[in-house]
């Protein structure tokens, strides 16, 4: 069995929220870490709503 557990680092930024919406796409459940900022967003991941996301 394959594991579809899957931690992103960089999650808020370009590429990094590109790669977490397209492992989602494919059924894998993604950790996304995301760096803190003052803004209190998630960067390009705040469009991401989805139950198998958890940003960290």
């Amino acid at each position: 069995m394959i594991n579809n557990k899957v931690l992103v680092t960089g999650a808020d930024g370009f590429i990094g929220s590109h790669l977490t919406e397209m492992l989602l796409e494919k059924g894998y459940h993604v950790k996304a870490l995301a760096y803190y900022n003052s803004f209190n967003d998630w960067g390009w991941l705040e469009g991401i709503r989805h139950p198998q996301v958890q940003p960290t």
